[in-house]
């Protein structure tokens, strides 16, 4: 059901508390709207793997104990966050350097979106405050305006027109009115959207995004073992999936909140369920599919420039976690730490280098880095997702040829794509995912090749070389004339290993009228006990030996080494024989 107040938005302030907000909400929160069961697939086993990680950078925000949470990239080009214990409105330069904006007092503010400019007013950034609702220009001009909405608006999101904003309402402060959706244009009265449920209970929304059709997705806390992700049509339409809990990780009071929802690159809706220790992934047609984190709590989302969705993990102190001793809380494997599911479901986990950086807020810098709030340290971290400077690849040499293997830096994001390049000669071969091998032809064989892997991540491409390869010696089996007869030719050549090697020769031979023919020279089997310089002897045909005392011969050597499990490596030299 749609209604609107007839009063103006943004003029008034009023003070409310986060841990109260969250409290209300685990208590009253029920199932809303109309339910629709979708289709629900069964809990992925935990595929999370946690790697060293030297690609973060952070900054302490110059308010002690801040507590920054949410955050959202500015119009500005800056990222902008909150400070709930700092009572302040903070932004960030890509290069580091942070404002604070101090509120008036008793507004603590929650999350963070932008208002773009328009032919009224300049371009804002819109915050909830837990009853109240604010904008600051982002010139830093004070907060010019208020609303008091007498609930807890927690989550927030701007729609696709850049100007419309969309929070989700928890509850009521009277406790009789249920959660809702609510939308400020910015001009006229706020318009709500209650989410109605069967059995009349209050629904609690607690964070929203906007799809890339424009629909409206939020998350609602049905009770305390319960969630269920919500969207919101554009024709004011209100449609309720069960999350479909029941796996071994819900333990927990809490276990049916999600936090945080966010667009996926992949046009599905993912979002976080941090103590049930999981991250949900919804279709537009409602189907839920969870993957489990294991130990990891993720908190806030949103997608990188990678193409996949990274995460925080739960600061201590919210939603009823002990915050006694920090210290303790984030101990060994619960080190606070940056996480990423790509849309396949595969996780990988990053330790911040402040293990007490527990966070809440997460957004793409118009840098295309990673940006996001370290509550418990009081710390805004930043990590690159383009790809660091991956290690030498590894090389085996072929006929004419060379494979390649190339590997991801263990410290940074994955690449998504290689491309290695010879030298001399620049020739090149392209590797797909995080890892692999690939294979550049045409090279000379006996001559040494070096190679060298440029690691590259797409939307922006971002790329990082390796060092060169050792040198490489190509084919292995080019042949050097060691001696000759009237009756034998001998050869060498260095053996790439263990196996067997077949050579054949034949001439053409040239005579005082320029008349030519091809004649058998030999044909012969050895066997290769081990790598290195390795002697074959061939014994000319009678005649061959005939032809090359009525002149010279133009001789041609084939050698191809063959050993279980590779591919052959051959070689062919021209040799010119005189009659001693």
């Amino acid at each position: 059901m749609t209604h609107t107040q007839s009063q103006s938005p943004r003029i008034t302030q009023r003070r409310g508390r986060l841990l109260l907000a969250v409290g209300l909400a685990a208590c009253t929160a029920l199932l809303a709207g109309t339910v629709d069961a979708g289709a629900q697939e069964a809990v992925h086993a935990s595929t999370a793997a946690t790697v060293t990680n030297s690609a973060v950078t952070e900054y302490a925000t110059p308010t002690p104990f801040a507590a920054p949470g949410g955050t959202a990239l500015g119009p500005d080009g800056r990222i902008w966050f909150t400070e709930y214990l700092g009572q302040n409105i903070g932004a960030i330069t890509p290069g580091g350097v942070i404002s604070e904006y101090h509120l008036p007092a008793g507004i603590e503010p929650v999350n963070i979106t932008p208002i773009a400019a328009d032919g009224q007013h300049g371009a804002l950034m819109f915050f909830t405050a837990l009853g109240d609702q604010g904008t600051i220009g982002v010139d830093g001009s004070a907060p010019n305006s208020w609303s008091t909405l007498g609930g807890g608006e927690i989550g927030t999101a701007t729609g696709l027109d850049g100007t419309t904003v969309w929070t989700a309402e928890a509850f009521r402060y009277d406790l009789d009115t249920p959660g809702r959706i609510v939308k400020d244009t910015g001009y006229g009265p706020l318009e709500y959207f209650d989410i109605s449920t069967p059995d009349g209970v209050e629904a609690s929304p607690t964070a929203v995004a906007v799809a890339p059709d424009g629909t409206i997705w939020f998350t609602d806390m049905h009770d305390t073992s319960e969630g269920y992700i919500g969207k919101l049509t554009t024709d004011g339409i209100i449609t309720e999936y069960p999350i479909g809990l029941g796996h071994a990780n819900v333990v927990e009071l809490f276990s049916g909140l999600s936090y945080a929802i966010a667009a996926g690159p992949d046009g599905n809706m993912w979002f976080t369920l941090p103590f049930s220790r999981s991250i949900g992934r919804i279709t537009p047609a409602g189907v839920i599919t969870l993957f489990d984190t294991g130990a990891i709590r993720p908190f806030g989302i949103t997608t990188g420039v990678d193409g996949n969705l990274w995460f925080t993990t739960l600061p201590c102190g919210v939603f009823g976690v002990p915050c006694s001793d920090t210290q303790s809380f984030y101990a060994g494997s619960k080190a606070a730490k940056l996480g990423r599911i790509t849309p396949t479901g595969d996780i990988t986990s990053y330790p911040l280098p402040t293990p007490t950086g527990g966070g809440w807020g997460i957004s793409t810098g118009a840098d295309g880095n990673l940006w996001f709030t370290e509550t418990d340290a009081s710390k805004i971290g930043t990590m690159s997702t383009s790809p660091m400077k991956p290690p030498a690849p590894t090389v085996a040499s072929g006929a004419s040829s060379a494979t390649i293997t190339v590997s991801a830096n263990p410290d940074g994001p994955a690449p998504t794509t290689y491309v290695v390049t010879a030298s001399p000669g620049g020739k090149t071969c392209n590797v797909t995912g995080a890892t692999g091998s690939c294979t550049i032809s045409g090279l000379s064989n006996g001559k040494k090749y070096t190679f060298t892997t440029t690691a590259a991540n797409t939307s922006p491409r971002a790329t990082a070389a390796s060092a060169a390869s050792a040198p490489v010696k190509i084919g292995y089996l080019a042949l050097r004339l060691n001696r000759t007869t009237n009756t034998t030719i001998t050869t060498t050549f260095n053996a790439p290993g263990v196996g067997w090697v077949q050579q054949y020769g034949y001439s053409m031979q040239q005579s005082r009228a320029s008349t030519s023919h091809q004649l058998s020279i030999c044909g012969l089997t050895k066997k290769v006990n081990k790598a290195g310089k390795t002697k074959l002897t061939c014994t000319m045909t009678k005649a061959a030996q005939a032809a090359r005392k009525r002149g010279t011969l133009v001789v041609s050597m084939v050698t191809t080494f063959m050993a279980t499990g590779k591919a052959p490596v051959a070689s062919t030299t021209t040799l010119t024989l005189r009659h001693h």
